[in-house]
């Protein structure tokens, strides 16, 4: 998967109404890895916690999607992301809708449907678990939490994805030590610095693995300068070298633009993009 440096990206959900515009965005500012949108602004279930309860293998965003690569409208793509809601959140958010473990293996069938018709339409499945709910107490028992994440993780793995974890809450960095995934994705905005030097990140990066930083902020509109200057003070303090991680480092805004504005949500992934480009020059 020869994605470039600094590549952008999305984490899932945008202020569209129509899909049509919200693929026209996601071909605008992430043509090398689009992503499949999320609408809940909509009205017909698109949040993250009613497309994972609404029994459709693969939703109605990536289906979309994967009907516009095939029509030729990302020429660039080199791979897809999909994102679902992980087993946790699930628990956590919709707990009437079975056990952890049963949660979980619907979750993977889920994980398993959707990398197989990205496989399908031609594409190098990237598959991610959206868990905001890691970063709250009471969570489920440690070893409860590593089993239900294990299962999706590993059915995806098997039918070619690639797979991480996406996290914009301040989960515990150990679990990345425990599961086998190759990415993490997390809200830069407010934790680069503190992840960049754990660790379970750096030994994340020192296995092949990929950083999804959110470095921009979905409150305002993002500086690409103020943003430039931080990754290349935290990277620098870090140890690392900037040029060497690059194609270890995506880029997104710190989470879903659902709630934005559509303009907002416009300048956002434009200046992520353009982010993007100014590392690589």
């Amino acid at each position: 998967m020869a994605l470039p440096p600094f590549c952008a990206t999305g984490v899932g959900s945008l202020p569209d109404q129509r899909m049509a515009l919200a693929l026209a965005r996601v071909a605008r500012g992430c043509p090398h890895l689009p992503f499949a949108p999320q609408l809940p602004q909509a009205g017909r279930g698109g949040g993250m916690i009613a497309e994972a309860l609404s029994g459709a293998e693969v939703p109605e965003g990536l289906s979309a999607l994967l009907s516009a690569v095939q029509s030729g409208a990302f020429p660039q793509a080199q791979a897809v992301k999909s994102q679902l809601t992980g087993p946790i959140t699930l628990a956590r958010c919709a707990p009437s809708a079975g056990s952890l473990l049963s949660l979980a293996d619907a979750v993977a069938a889920r994980a398993v449907a959707q990398a197989q018709a990205i496989t399908q339409a031609g594409q190098r499945p990237v598959i991610l678990l959206d868990e905001p709910c890691l970063g709250l107490p009471e969570l489920p028992p440690r070893g409860a939490v590593i089993q239900a994440l294990r299962r999706p993780i590993l059915a995806a793995q098997a039918h070619g994805a690639r797979v991480g974890l996406h996290c914009c809450s301040a989960m515990d960095l150990g679990l990345l030590d425990e599961l086998p995934l190759t990415i993490y994705s997390f809200d830069a905005d407010h934790g680069l610095e503190t992840a960049i030097v754990h660790p379970a990140v750096r030994r994340l990066l020192r296995r092949g693995g990929v950083l999804a930083l959110g470095l921009a902020p979905t409150d305002r509109a993002p500086s690409v300068d103020d943003m430039e200057s931080r990754l290349r003070a935290a990277i620098f303090t870090s140890g690392w070298a900037l040029a060497t991680l690059g194609p270890q480092l995506w880029l997104t805004a710190s989470c879903g633009l659902g709630l934005c504005s559509p303009p907002l949500a416009e300048r956002i992934m434009e200046a992520t993009a353009r982010l993007g480009r100014r590392l690589v020059s």
